[in-house]
């Protein structure tokens, strides 16, 4: 950060591919984790063609799905600058929610056509709820980002999300605009 402060996060420690998968939808990025080319190269995984906005959230949950081995190192290999406001990964234009929700009908689909979908149904409800509440957390809260995902509505509270990611989504499923807004101005 621009104070010179350095987050290092905390040691993952998940005992079965769900969770390696919610974890992708939070931290999806490819550059912190080496992957075998020929799990690639078996299911034939690829980036879909016109994402530049979240390429790696619309791959990384594939790459878990087929993987039968995880790893996890405790040093930090991998630093991303935090304080470039003009950074591509900072804010949310029209293209970018765009994207945003490519990327989440891809994984929709992808999830959707496996024989055991149904273990991934929550998983998938966490992903809208997630990235629903980042684009809100970014103040775009026009009434179509505000309405969108009607059917995480009901299970906000269940989510395993922290109390400021609940309460935004919260707010915006009972459609209380200006108080979203403050509170989003206030974090």
């Amino acid at each position: 950060f621009s104070n010179g402060n350095t987050t290092i996060y905390d040691k993952i420690s998940f005992c079965n591919k769900i969770d390696y998968i919610n974890s992708s939808f939070l931290q999806p990025s490819l550059c912190n984790k080496l992957i075998k080319g020929e799990l690639i190269n078996k299911y034939k995984l690829n980036i879909p063609v016109g994402i530049d906005y979240g390429e790696d959230l619309s791959l990384t949950p594939k790459l878990f799905y087929y993987s039968t081995n995880f790893s996890t190192i405790q040093v930090p290999l991998y630093h991303y600058v935090q304080y470039n406001a003009n950074s591509y990964t900072k804010g949310f234009s029209k293209d970018k929610i765009e994207q945003t929700l490519l990327v989440i009908n891809v994984l929709y689909d992808f999830f959707q056509t496996k024989s055991d979908y149904d273990i991934y149904k929550d998983s998938i409800i966490l992903l809208k709820a997630i990235r629903k509440a980042k684009i809100l957390r970014s103040g775009v809260t026009e009434k179509y980002i505000v309405e969108l995902f009607p059917e995480i509505n009901n299970k906000i509270v269940k989510l395993g999300l922290d109390y400021k990611t609940k309460i935004i989504l919260i707010l915006a499923a009972k459609g209380y605009t200006l108080i979203l807004n403050l509170f989003v101005k206030l974090l």
